[in-house]
């Protein structure tokens, strides 16, 4: 049996107009995780394209030989990083707070945006991101090695470690310069996205201090946007719903974004429905089985904490 209705006072008339006016200036809450998402990526993106301009430019003429030209690169290209970087935190920021806000809780996220990016290990404690400084091996000039600093200043030295190693083992001047312009690169879009992930990381955790029924979050895939292709594992890892205390596991070129869950809402998990649906309909039938059959897990990388790989087989 149904309610009996009445006319609406003209204060109650009043409420409803200015809900439907409310509704149609902020779109729904899936509708706010696509459009902040795809924002994010693209603050980045562009973010990196810029960085990486820069640090070309500055790398070219350098002699990998001499180490004043050198410190002199260096100083300059960490100043390069870190601004990449804070746009792209302010970016990501922005995107979870307007996600966020549009599920009724006020948010505006404060990146603590710090100057290195690189840590094994990553706790948010009070809204910011604790960032472990120890050892850890990694992979350059041709070796595996332990290093003791990643900040900025010390992984832009790795492009000239790159440059004489490869001229070491026979390169041309050419081939060397090229490989280290390739490290350089890598290194620029790999530092852009892990300030993505802290900064996001953040705000998630401040918007859970705000109203405690945000209670996790999921990652939401952009196989649009990624330029290597969709990743099979990002794909089979957007099913998955995260603790606010679990960091984001990540790989190259992760174009991945969070959406928070609270105890009524999910859209992130319908945001990746209609992205995914669209995907496996351009993709074809025999892809996206594929895809769908790919598995992961999440390991600890020297440098990025909680990355994605693929599963080993036993």
């Amino acid at each position: 049996m149904t309610a009996p209705t009445r006319d609406l006072t003209y204060q109650e008339a009043l409420v409803v107009a200015a809900s439907l006016q409310a509704a149609q200036a902020f779109p729904s809450p899936v509708a706010t995780v696509q459009q902040s998402a795809e924002a994010t990526i693209r603050a980045r993106e562009t973010a990196a394209d810029w960085a990486r301009r820069q640090l070309r430019r500055l790398w070219l003429p350098v002699n990998p030989y001499d180490r004043t030209a050198l410190a002199e690169f260096v100083a300059q290209a960490a100043v390069i990083l870190q601004t990449g970087q804070t746009a792209t935190a302010r970016a990501a920021a922005a995107g979870v707070s307007n996600q966020v806000s549009s599920l009724g809780i006020a948010l505006t996220a404060m990146p603590s945006n710090p100057v290195d990016v690189r840590s094994p290990a990553i706790r948010i404690i009070e809204g910011v991101a604790r960032l472990s400084s120890k050892a850890v091996m990694v992979e350059y000039g041709g070796a595996n090695r332990r290093v003791t600093d990643y900040s900025n200043e010390a992984i832009m030295q790795r492009p000239a470690a790159v440059y004489r190693y490869a001229v070491s083992q026979g390169a041309t001047e050419t081939m060397a310069r090229q490989e280290s312009l390739s490290r350089l690169e890598k290194l620029t879009d790999d530092n852009m996205m892990l300030a993505q992930r802290l900064a996001e990381m953040e705000a998630l955790n401040q918007a859970h201090d705000l109203d405690q029924t945000i209670t996790g979050y999921r990652r939401v895939v952009h196989p649009e946007l990624s330029r290597g292709g969709a990743c099979g594992m990002c794909i089979v890892a957007s099913d998955r719903k995260y603790y606010i205390t679990d960091l984001k596991p990540i790989h190259a070129r992760c174009n991945c974004t969070v959406a928070a869950i609270t105890t009524d809402f999910d859209p992130g998990e319908q945001a990746n429905s209609v992205d995914l649906s669209r995907f496996y309909e351009e993709a074809g039938s025999n892809y996206s089985q594929y895809l769908k059959k790919t598995r992961y897990q999440v390991d600890q990388h020297g440098e990025f904490a909680a990355v994605l790989v693929p599963q080993k087989r036993n």
